[in-house]
């Protein structure tokens, strides 16, 4: 796949996911009304997570729409700049069966080690990855920044189920 072709996907993909986060906020809407007879005090209520989930679903949606538009733009300027963009086949199947994988491991591990330890070893090695496929080699100042991202997506995780909806963690 050409970076220009990686890029109208990646934008297509990000208006996909706008368009399903709409309509799913738009439905939690219709029902939200049902839903406000479960709150209680000062519990969030039922509505809570998958509008909190359709809103990050939104976001992440708008930048991905943002950055393929962006990056099409941007292989469409240097056009015949020399460089393909082409995987091989094998690289192409070896990502998505790794996240599955992984996902097993992730789901495994969480009763071994905890929440806490799983998800940022989950989170910094996939940032790992993903990076790497966008910038190419490994650098020590991206591994810190991965670090980073996977401590506070760890965090924030870990505080919006255990610290704020109050369920219980592995």
């Amino acid at each position: 796949m050409t970076p220009a072709q990686r890029g109208l996907t990646d934008a297509l993909s990000g208006v996909v996911l706008i368009i399903v986060a709409g309509v799913g906020l738009r439905a939690l809407a219709a029902t939200t009304a049902a839903l406000e007879g479960f709150d209680i005090g000062t519990d969030p209520g039922p509505a809570l997570m998958p509008r909190l989930l359709l809103w990050a679903l939104g976001a992440g949606g708008l930048w991905l729409a943002g950055f393929g538009g962006w990056r099409f733009a941007g292989a469409r300027r240097q056009l015949g700049a020399g460089s393909t963009g082409q995987r091989s086949d094998l690289t192409r199947y070896t990502v998505p069966v790794l996240f599955a994988l992984s996902l097993v491991a992730y789901v495994r591990g969480l009763f071994v080690a905890g929440f806490a330890v799983v998800t940022f070893v989950f989170c910094f090695a996939w940032i790992v990855v993903l990076t790497r496929q966008i910038e190419g080699q490994f650098e020590w100042r991206r591994a810190l920044a991965s670090a980073g991202a996977a401590l506070a997506i760890t965090a924030v995780v870990y505080y919006v189920f255990h610290g704020f909806v109050r369920v219980p963690l592995p």
